[in-house]
């Protein structure tokens, strides 16, 4: 997935249409966070989303943006921390990822 092994990973995750102030809060955590983190973004299928925060953010390699995926699951495996929407689904995958939510 070419995710870097010497970062702590945070991932956002809000639904498959990428809904929420998810651009106000990755302005936030890319002001934020040193060099130490990067936040992997899935927007989903909001291409507005993905391109505002992409045009924003993509050339300090500090926010990255995903398109809808199917593999949600290896991202919440990978991630050392998970902030998504309230859900049942959502937290039940947290749960078994065993990634905190």
């Amino acid at each position: 997935m070419g995710l870097p092994l010497d970062k702590k990973i945070i991932l956002l995750l809000f639904g498959s249409v990428g809904s929420g102030k998810i651009y106000k809060l990755c302005n936030e955590l890319a002001k934020e966070l040193d060099e130490a983190y990067v936040t992997y973004v899935i927007t989903g299928n909001n291409e507005e989303l993905k391109e505002k925060i992409d045009k924003k953010h993509a050339a300090t390699g500090k926010i990255v943006t995903l398109p809808y995926t199917k593999e949600v699951n290896l991202y919440m495996n990978a991630a050392d921390v998970l902030i998504s929407k309230a859900g049942g689904l959502s937290s039940t995958e947290a749960a078994v990822a065993n990634v905190p939510l």
